[in-house]
Protein backbone atom coordinates (compact mmCIF):
# COMPACT_ATOMS: atom_id res chain seq x y z
CA UNK A 1 0.00 0.00 0.00
CA UNK A 2 1.34 3.42 -0.94
CA UNK A 3 2.14 5.65 2.03
CA UNK A 4 0.11 8.85 2.24
CA UNK A 5 2.33 11.90 1.73
CA UNK A 6 0.59 13.88 4.45
CA UNK A 7 3.38 16.16 5.64
CA UNK A 8 6.14 18.52 4.52
CA UNK A 9 8.95 16.65 6.29
CA UNK A 10 10.33 14.62 3.40
CA UNK A 11 13.91 13.80 2.43
CA UNK A 12 13.64 15.73 -0.81
CA UNK A 13 13.17 19.08 0.95
CA UNK A 14 16.73 18.85 2.33
CA UNK A 15 20.03 19.17 0.53
CA UNK A 16 21.64 16.64 2.89
CA UNK A 17 19.21 14.58 4.97
CA UNK A 18 22.04 12.90 6.88
CA UNK A 19 23.02 16.31 8.23
CA UNK A 20 19.40 16.88 9.26
CA UNK A 21 19.44 13.53 11.11
CA UNK A 22 22.56 14.64 13.00
CA UNK A 23 20.86 17.93 13.91
CA UNK A 24 17.84 16.06 15.26
CA UNK A 25 20.17 14.00 17.45
CA UNK A 26 21.79 17.15 18.87
CA UNK A 27 18.39 18.73 19.46
CA UNK A 28 16.93 15.66 21.14
CA UNK A 29 19.99 15.10 23.33
CA UNK A 30 19.68 18.60 24.75
CA UNK A 31 15.88 18.84 24.99
CA UNK A 32 14.46 15.39 25.71
CA UNK A 33 14.46 15.75 29.52
CA UNK A 34 12.82 19.18 29.17
CA UNK A 35 10.19 17.62 26.92
CA UNK A 36 9.50 14.76 29.35
CA UNK A 37 8.93 17.32 32.11
CA UNK A 38 6.49 19.13 29.80
CA UNK A 39 4.54 15.93 29.18
CA UNK A 40 4.32 15.24 32.91
CA UNK A 41 3.04 18.77 33.55
CA UNK A 42 0.39 18.18 30.90
CA UNK A 43 -0.93 14.99 32.46
CA UNK A 44 1.35 12.06 31.61
CA UNK A 45 1.11 9.42 34.36
CA UNK A 46 3.29 6.41 35.14
CA UNK A 47 0.47 3.92 34.43
CA UNK A 48 -0.59 5.37 31.07
CA UNK A 49 -0.66 3.69 27.70
CA UNK A 50 1.05 6.26 25.47
CA UNK A 51 1.40 7.06 21.77
CA UNK A 52 4.36 9.08 20.48
CA UNK A 53 3.26 10.09 16.99
CA UNK A 54 6.19 11.25 14.89
CA UNK A 55 8.70 9.63 17.24
CA UNK A 56 11.73 10.14 14.97
CA UNK A 57 14.81 8.25 16.18
CA UNK A 58 13.13 7.35 19.48
CA UNK A 59 14.94 9.60 21.97
CA UNK A 60 11.87 10.85 23.82
CA UNK A 61 9.86 7.63 23.45
CA UNK A 62 12.66 5.75 25.18
CA UNK A 63 12.82 8.30 27.99
CA UNK A 64 9.05 8.09 28.46
CA UNK A 65 9.24 4.29 28.55
CA UNK A 66 11.63 4.57 31.50
CA UNK A 67 9.22 6.91 33.30
CA UNK A 68 6.30 4.50 32.91
CA UNK A 69 5.95 1.89 35.63
CA UNK A 70 3.02 -0.14 34.35
CA UNK A 71 2.16 1.64 31.11
CA UNK A 72 3.18 0.89 27.54
CA UNK A 73 4.31 3.23 24.76
CA UNK A 74 4.09 2.97 20.97
CA UNK A 75 6.40 5.12 18.84
CA UNK A 76 5.21 5.79 15.30
CA UNK A 77 7.06 7.53 12.47
CA UNK A 78 6.65 7.72 8.70
CA UNK A 79 10.43 7.59 8.14
CA UNK A 80 11.54 3.96 7.92
CA UNK A 81 15.20 4.84 8.53
CA UNK A 82 14.30 6.65 11.75
CA UNK A 83 12.21 3.70 12.94
CA UNK A 84 15.03 1.26 12.16
CA UNK A 85 17.50 3.44 14.07
CA UNK A 86 15.13 3.64 17.03
CA UNK A 87 14.66 -0.14 17.06
CA UNK A 88 18.42 -0.66 17.08
CA UNK A 89 19.27 2.03 19.63
CA UNK A 90 16.40 2.67 22.04
CA UNK A 91 14.81 -0.53 23.29
CA UNK A 92 12.62 -1.17 26.32
CA UNK A 93 10.25 -4.03 27.21
CA UNK A 94 7.30 -1.61 27.25
CA UNK A 95 8.22 0.21 24.01
CA UNK A 96 7.25 -0.77 20.47
CA UNK A 97 7.95 1.05 17.21
CA UNK A 98 5.85 1.20 14.06
CA UNK A 99 6.56 2.69 10.64
CA UNK A 100 3.39 4.41 9.46
CA UNK A 101 1.86 7.65 8.29
CA UNK A 102 -0.57 9.14 10.81
CA UNK A 103 -3.71 8.47 8.80
CA UNK A 104 -2.63 4.88 8.13
CA UNK A 105 -1.95 4.09 11.79
CA UNK A 106 -4.97 2.15 13.09
CA UNK A 107 -4.09 0.38 16.36
CA UNK A 108 -6.45 -2.08 17.99
CA UNK A 109 -6.39 -0.10 21.23
CA UNK A 110 -6.89 3.34 22.71
CA UNK A 111 -4.37 5.45 24.61
CA UNK A 112 -4.45 7.44 27.82
CA UNK A 113 -1.96 9.98 26.47
CA UNK A 114 -0.95 10.92 22.93
CA UNK A 115 1.80 13.41 22.18
CA UNK A 116 3.41 14.92 19.09
CA UNK A 117 6.56 17.03 19.20
CA UNK A 118 7.49 19.34 16.31
CA UNK A 119 5.22 17.36 13.99
CA UNK A 120 2.10 19.47 13.44
CA UNK A 121 4.09 22.24 11.73
CA UNK A 122 4.65 19.74 8.90
CA UNK A 123 1.10 18.44 8.47
CA UNK A 124 -0.84 19.43 5.37
CA UNK A 125 -4.17 18.77 7.10
CA UNK A 126 -3.67 19.04 10.88
CA UNK A 127 -7.38 18.92 11.72
CA UNK A 128 -7.87 15.62 9.90
CA UNK A 129 -4.82 14.27 11.73
CA UNK A 130 -6.26 15.36 15.08
CA UNK A 131 -9.63 13.80 14.34
CA UNK A 132 -7.90 10.56 13.37
CA UNK A 133 -5.82 10.50 16.56
CA UNK A 134 -8.87 11.30 18.70
CA UNK A 135 -10.38 7.95 17.67
CA UNK A 136 -7.56 6.26 19.59
CA UNK A 137 -7.72 8.47 22.68
CA UNK A 138 -9.60 7.04 25.65
CA UNK A 139 -12.44 9.08 27.17
CA UNK A 140 -10.66 11.34 29.66
CA UNK A 141 -7.35 10.86 27.85
CA UNK A 142 -5.16 13.79 26.80
CA UNK A 143 -3.34 14.81 23.65
CA UNK A 144 -0.30 17.08 23.96
CA UNK A 145 1.33 18.95 21.08
CA UNK A 146 4.76 20.60 21.31
CA UNK A 147 5.43 22.94 18.38
CA UNK A 148 6.53 26.37 17.23
CA UNK A 149 5.48 29.76 15.93
CA UNK A 150 8.37 31.45 14.15
CA UNK A 151 6.92 34.83 15.12
CA UNK A 152 8.34 33.97 18.57
CA UNK A 153 11.87 33.57 17.19
CA UNK A 154 14.18 36.57 17.27
CA UNK A 155 17.75 37.76 17.56
CA UNK A 156 18.80 40.91 19.47
CA UNK A 157 20.29 43.04 18.10
CA UNK A 158 18.57 42.18 14.84
CA UNK A 159 20.59 40.79 11.95
CA UNK A 160 19.10 41.12 8.44
CA UNK A 161 20.67 37.85 7.24
CA UNK A 162 19.12 35.98 10.21
CA UNK A 163 15.69 37.43 9.43
CA UNK A 164 16.11 36.58 5.76
CA UNK A 165 16.85 32.93 6.49
CA UNK A 166 13.95 32.63 8.95
CA UNK A 167 11.46 34.25 6.56
CA UNK A 168 12.68 32.21 3.59
CA UNK A 169 12.22 28.99 5.55
CA UNK A 170 8.69 29.98 6.58
CA UNK A 171 7.79 30.52 2.92
CA UNK A 172 9.58 27.38 1.74
CA UNK A 173 7.93 25.10 4.30
CA UNK A 174 4.53 26.61 3.46
CA UNK A 175 5.08 25.74 -0.21
CA UNK A 176 5.73 22.14 0.89
CA UNK A 177 2.42 22.08 2.78
CA UNK A 178 3.70 22.92 6.26
CA UNK A 179 3.17 25.83 8.64
CA UNK A 180 5.92 27.25 10.85
CA UNK A 181 3.31 29.45 12.57
CA UNK A 182 1.22 26.43 13.61
CA UNK A 183 1.34 27.07 17.36
CA UNK A 184 -1.12 29.96 17.24
CA UNK A 185 -3.60 27.80 15.32
CA UNK A 186 -3.47 24.86 17.73
CA UNK A 187 -6.02 26.05 20.36
CA UNK A 188 -8.79 26.32 17.76
CA UNK A 189 -7.68 23.12 16.04
CA UNK A 190 -8.07 21.23 19.31
CA UNK A 191 -11.49 22.80 19.90
CA UNK A 192 -12.62 22.04 16.34
CA UNK A 193 -11.57 18.42 16.87
CA UNK A 194 -14.05 18.25 19.77
CA UNK A 195 -11.46 18.23 22.52
CA UNK A 196 -11.81 20.16 25.78
CA UNK A 197 -10.44 23.51 26.88
CA UNK A 198 -6.74 23.65 25.96
CA UNK A 199 -4.02 23.94 28.60
CA UNK A 200 -1.22 26.11 27.18
CA UNK A 201 2.31 27.10 28.17
CA UNK A 202 5.19 28.72 26.31
CA UNK A 203 8.65 27.33 27.11
CA UNK A 204 11.64 29.56 26.28
CA UNK A 205 14.67 28.18 24.46
CA UNK A 206 17.37 30.84 24.42
CA UNK A 207 21.04 31.40 23.73
CA UNK A 208 21.50 32.08 27.45
CA UNK A 209 20.13 28.61 28.24
CA UNK A 210 21.91 26.65 25.51
CA UNK A 211 24.80 28.85 24.45
CA UNK A 212 24.70 30.69 21.14
CA UNK A 213 26.33 27.94 19.06
CA UNK A 214 23.78 25.31 20.13
CA UNK A 215 20.93 27.82 19.84
CA UNK A 216 21.83 28.46 16.20
CA UNK A 217 22.24 24.72 15.56
CA UNK A 218 18.79 23.92 16.91
CA UNK A 219 16.88 27.01 15.79
CA UNK A 220 18.14 27.77 12.29
CA UNK A 221 20.78 25.36 10.92
CA UNK A 222 18.14 23.06 9.39
CA UNK A 223 16.80 26.05 7.44
CA UNK A 224 20.14 26.30 5.66
CA UNK A 225 19.76 22.65 4.63
CA UNK A 226 16.48 23.26 2.80
CA UNK A 227 16.59 22.70 -0.97
CA UNK A 228 15.83 26.32 -1.82
CA UNK A 229 15.68 27.45 -5.42
CA UNK A 230 16.24 31.14 -4.66
CA UNK A 231 18.58 31.28 -1.65
CA UNK A 232 22.03 29.87 -0.85
CA UNK A 233 21.11 28.56 2.57
CA UNK A 234 24.39 27.06 3.75
CA UNK A 235 26.39 30.07 2.65
CA UNK A 236 23.96 32.39 4.41
CA UNK A 237 23.98 30.28 7.59
CA UNK A 238 27.77 30.28 7.85
CA UNK A 239 27.77 34.04 7.34
CA UNK A 240 25.20 34.44 10.13
CA UNK A 241 27.12 32.14 12.47
CA UNK A 242 30.40 33.94 11.86
CA UNK A 243 28.84 37.37 12.37
CA UNK A 244 27.21 36.37 15.66
CA UNK A 245 30.00 34.32 17.23
CA UNK A 246 32.69 36.87 16.33
CA UNK A 247 30.72 40.00 17.26
CA UNK A 248 32.32 42.44 19.68
CA UNK A 249 29.02 42.76 21.56
CA UNK A 250 27.01 39.67 22.52
CA UNK A 251 23.84 38.68 20.70
CA UNK A 252 20.77 37.20 22.39
CA UNK A 253 18.54 34.67 20.66
CA UNK A 254 15.14 33.40 21.81
CA UNK A 255 12.67 30.86 20.50
CA UNK A 256 9.34 30.27 22.21
CA UNK A 257 8.12 26.65 22.12
CA UNK A 258 4.37 26.13 22.49
CA UNK A 259 3.11 23.22 24.60
CA UNK A 260 -0.65 22.69 24.40
CA UNK A 261 -2.85 19.84 25.54
CA UNK A 262 -6.54 19.05 25.74
CA UNK A 263 -8.74 16.31 27.15
CA UNK A 264 -11.07 13.96 25.33
CA UNK A 265 -14.21 14.73 27.30
CA UNK A 266 -16.36 12.46 25.17
CA UNK A 267 -17.98 9.71 27.20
Amino acid sequence: MKTIQENSYQKNVFVDFEEESKRLTIQATFLHQVELDILIRHGLKEHHDVLDIGCGQGFLAHLVSGYLTSGQIDGVDINAAFVQEAQQTFLSPNLRYHCSAILEYTPEKQYDFIYARLLFQHLKDPLTALLHLKQYLKPGGRICIIDVNDEWLFLEPSLPAFDRLVNASIDYQQKQGGNRLIAKALPNLLRNAGLGTPQLEIVPFSSDIAGMKLFLEVAISFRANYAYSDIHGLELYHSIKESILNASEPYFGLMGVSCISACNDQN
